[in-house]
């Protein structure tokens, strides 16, 4: 497990990793919005990150990818202005438009044990962002519940991972 922490990696270091990644992927904008193939991400891309940071690095794409969808999918009023303040970018397979879920990405480079911390850090950060914000329709106990009843957020190993660290998040 990496010695830095999911709220360290995601707050200190993601932008620049990210940055970086971004001047040598090849990226396209379409309809206002970042695409990516997910081919950009194999590891010779990731050069300039630390080995101890690239499954973070993997893991928070991943998790703004999943809260990208939902605001996308279940709050459609409220997604421009989301975007607006997140610009997330959206991963596609290839250039064909066909989105990549947020698990292929955590499965890029899977530590379980690192991905669970990096669940219950991004679920604390995620509350405080919507408790924070006012959107017309988007409210954290209605994200949490978009989250568990959509059917590719719950399956898998990391799905089963993220739910079983969201049902202890909505207990606290």
């Amino acid at each position: 497990m990496s010695t830095i922490t999911p709220q360290d990696y995601f707050h200190r270091f993601f932008r620049d990793d990210f940055y970086e990644f971004i001047r040598g992927a090849k990226v396209h904008e379409r309809d206002g919005y970042l695409f990516i193939p997910i081919q950009n991400l194999q590891r010779a891309r990731l050069l300039h990150i630390p080995d101890e940071r690239v499954p973070m690095f993997y893991f928070a794409l991943s998790l703004t990818t999943l809260i990208d969808i939902i605001i996308e999918n279940y709050f459609a009023a409220d997604y421009a202005g989301f975007q607006h303040m997140t610009q997330y970018p959206k991963f596609e397979h290839g250039v064909s438009g066909l989105r990549v879920g947020p698990w292929q990405l955590a499965e890029l480079d899977f530590k379980p044990a690192t991905f669970k911390q990096f669940c219950r850090f991004f679920l604390d950060d995620q509350k405080d962002f919507f408790t924070k914000r006012e959107f017309k329709e988007a409210r954290w106990a209605g994200v949490v519940k978009s989250m568990l009843a959509d059917p590719d957020i719950t399956q898998g190993r990391a799905g089963t991972i993220f739910v079983s660290v969201l049902k202890q998040h909505t207990l606290n």
